[in-house]
């Protein structure tokens, strides 16, 4: 009995450590994948950032103005290359979140990674987002000296502004390809991460179900003997099997939220891109009226649109909870933006026999400091949901200011309906990620439930907040509120102000007799960019390689004023191909 409570102690003792070790070392290779998953979505984040600092850049003026975000630039590719260099060769990455809490202004976070050669599975995209580094600093020194050089031709000639001003959008016309390749290769560098991480998490899972199946195993056996060794293990037995169902229910609730959320987006997403789709095949027959070509072009048109607006709902929402999302404080009229909102949704409006009012009780000529961009994209969300769910009847919108002690002037606006309504106790579902008061009126109008939310993150960034009162049949009153300042009063401007911009504008449209060669691999993309490029009347030349492209320069001596190269390509990609041009050149 004693040879067998020691063997049976032995056998639990050299099992219990066997598989503990197993389990410790899948626990590190999961912190350390943890850690990869981490930096890989910081990747993420810095190419998002890289890509905002680059569009940013032309909204600013002066030269100060620039070379401030040519730095900005700078550091985030000089942070960017250093988390590929932990990718691919391990460190520690340091991430700084401010937090405004009494007692602590910032919280720090500190992963270290090891890379490991058995499972190096994300050194081919440090490979392939490498060569972007270097492209990127001399971008932003080229768009910084672009940019330089048109203010400067602002004050001389006209011919120098424009052609200045061409240069700066043709340098944009070629960032979305180069920050869609560096943002797929990002995601990618964090998809495979991810995938890993479950992985890894599975073998724990199945090395734990093992030792437990083993330590019953040896405790029924040693029982016979020793009834105190089968208490005990009776007793771990059950705390394991309570920590399974905890996890089991919190995989059950991750599963159920991520079903919700892939069940909606496949909806909404799937609705425009059916109409996109299906408007193409119909535009393939030869027998199309010219009637019926536009009814086909506008739907085409308008599911793009709503795709569109889809995808930059998403985009904002994940900034703003991400705390990315900055506010670009400018002077603004509410009374003025009340009645842009009005002009620009009236069409919509008397398409379902409604009436929009302007019912803001401010002065006209009373500026204020805020974001309207931001704050026409939170009307809008209000505007289009007042219209979406009433049949008849009028909407008005409001605007209205109070005064607060402590934080100044209070800005509200608001906008009511004599819509359906909503009942009390649906209204807790508003304002919150991808929910609506009920399932049929998802199928009947449509839409994700970003857009509350959306209107309240917004808010809440400007010092305000979001609500709304209403009554079931009677209609809907939703506000939202911002802290702002009163900037000062200007006069109206004159009636034919707006018509000197639009002869301004008009006067920097312009053709340019060009020869500019594309080279790019994709038959669509070179339908596309060919399209564009004939509507600036430039004479195009078309490669379907880097190579292809080499050869029409080097051996055919064809004249090129521009080229236009997507980085990846057969034979020569778009950074080989340049390169052996400039030799060529040399020689």
């Amino acid at each position: 009995m004693l040879g067998m409570f020691f063997a049976g102690f032995l056998s639990i003792v050299g099992i219990s450590s066997f598989f503990q070790k197993m389990i410790s070392e899948l626990d590190e290779h999961l912190e350390n994948e943890r850690s990869r998953l981490f930096i890989g979505e910081q990747i993420v984040s810095t190419v998002h950032e890289i890509e905002r600092l680059f569009y940013q850049m032309p909204t600013t003026s002066g030269q100060a103005s620039y070379f401030r975000q040519r730095k900005n630039i700078e550091q985030a590719t000089d942070l960017l290359q250093k988390q590929l260099h932990v990718i691919e060769h391990g460190g520690v990455i340091r991430q700084e979140l401010a937090l405004n809490l009494y007692g602590m202004d910032q919280m720090v976070r500190e992963v270290h990674f090891v890379p490991n050669p058995e499972h190096n599975h994300g050194l081919m995209v440090v490979i392939e987002m490498g060569p972007f580094v270097d492209q990127l600093r001399s971008m932003a020194t080229n768009i910084y000296q672009l940019l330089d050089e048109r203010d400067t031709c602002l004050a001389a000639k006209r011919s120098c502004y424009r052609q200045k001003t061409e240069e700066v959008s043709t340098f944009y016309k070629i960032l979305p390809s180069i920050f869609f390749r560096l943002g797929e290769n990002a995601n990618r560098q964090f998809f495979e991460s991810q995938e890993h991480l479950e992985d890894l998490k599975l073998q724990l899972i199945e090395q734990q179900q093992k030792l437990r199946r083993l330590e019953i195993g040896v405790v029924l056996l040693v029982m016979i003997s020793v009834l105190g060794i089968g208490v005990f293990f009776t007793r771990r037995i059950n705390e394991t099997q309570q920590q399974l169902l905890i996890a089991k229910e919190e995989a059950d609730a991750a599963n159920l939220a991520k079903s919700n959320f892939l069940a909606t987006m496949s909806h909404e997403i799937r609705t425009p891109m059916n109409g996109i789709l299906g408007m193409a095949q119909v535009l393939e027959a030869d027998d199309l009226s010219e009637v019926k070509r536009k009814d086909c072009l506008r739907i085409l048109l308008n599911s793009g649109q709503n795709l569109l607006t889809l995808l930059n709902d998403i985009l904002d929402l994940s900034k703003v909870e991400a705390g990315k999302m900055e506010l670009q404080l400018t002077e603004f009229s509410p009374m003025k933006l009340i009645d842009d909102m009005v002009l620009l949704f009236s069409d919509a409006a008397q398409g379902k026999q409604l009436v929009l009012l302007n019912r803001g009780n401010l002065p006209v000529d009373e500026y204020y400091l805020a974001d309207p961009a931001r704050l026409r994209q939170m009307l809008s969300n209000l505007i289009n949901n007042a219209i979406k769910f009433s049949h008849d009847g009028e909407i008005e919108l409001g605007v209205k200011v109070s005064e607060d002690a402590q934080s100044g002037r209070i800005l509200e606006f608001s906008v009511t309906d004599h819509g359906m309504g909503i009942p009390l106790e649906k209204q807790g579902l508003l304002f919150q990620k991808f929910s609506q008061i009920d399932g049929s009126s998802t199928r009947q109008h449509g839409g994700t439930g970003l857009g509350l939310a959306i209107v309240r993150n917004l808010a809440i960034m400007m010092g305000g907040d979001a609500g709304v009162t209403s009554t079931a049949g009677v209609g809907s009153r939703f506000w939202f509120t911002l802290r702002s300042k009163l900037s000062h009063v200007h006069d109206v401007p004159e009636a034919n102000s707006l018509r000197e911009k639009e002869n301004r504008s008009s006067d920097q449209t312009f053709l340019f007799d060009s020869d500019v060669l594309v080279a790019e691999d994709n038959p669509i993309n070179r339908k596309v960019i060919i399209s564009l490029l004939s509507r600036l009347g430039v004479r195009v030349h078309l490669a379907e390689d880097g190579q292809e492209a080499v050869d029409l320069i080097t051996l055919n001596k064809q004249r090129i004023d521009l080229i236009l190269m997507d980085m990846s390509m057969p034979r020569l990609d778009g950074l080989a191909a340049p390169q052996a041009i400039r030799q060529w050149q040399v020689n």
